[in-house]
């Protein structure tokens, strides 16, 4: 669920910050947009790496009802349409979803999730790109499912780069 959540927000959040980008400006540039409620339906396939329970191994169809909220600020934008450091980006998918094992056996998930994907600030020196992911779920069989990712690197003004990477999955 992760991936395909993230490739489906990364997309929509590239064309938002491309949008916002399209005209050249030195004045300073503040967007917000909100994508309202959006339903899409996929099977997870454990086998590729797209596993909802990262320690189950079966295969999920998952059914998630989600907005997006997409956030632009920065210094102006470019002739090239780059935008001016310092920036800001900032996009948020929350959601509900419904997880139902695609063979029929196992416990049926309802929760909801937070996927922070762009959180990325540029100035000058220094450069930091964050992703937060949580999802909380209740199982049909009483289980509870807690999973929590978060990833961060960052450059300082000698181009060294720190990371962080951090998962708790499959907390019951």
């Amino acid at each position: 669920m992760k991936r395909r959540l993230g490739v489906l927000l990364a997309t929509m959040v590239t064309g938002l910050v491309l949008a916002v980008v399209a005209s050249a400006s030195a004045q300073p540039v503040t967007q917000t947009t909100v994508i309202k409620h959006f339903t899409e339906t996929f099977t997870t396939d454990p086998a590729s790496g797209d596993d909802f329970l990262a320690c189950g191994g079966e295969p999920y169809t998952i059914t998630v009802n989600a907005k997006i909220v997409s956030h632009v600020t920065a210094a102006g934008i470019d002739e090239n349409g780059d935008l001016i450091p310092p920036w800001h980006t900032n996009a948020l998918l929350l959601g509900q979803f419904v997880a139902v094992p695609a063979d029929g056996t196992g416990p049926t998930y309802a929760g909801h999730f937070k996927e922070g994907l762009e959180h990325w600030n540029m100035n000058k020196k220094n450069e930091t790109f964050t992703n937060h992911f949580l999802v909380i779920a209740k199982g049909s069989d009483g289980s509870r499912l807690h999973q929590n990712l978060l990833f961060r690197y960052s450059f300082n003004a000698n181009g060294e780069m720190n990371f962080v990477g951090r998962s708790r999955d499959c907390a019951f």
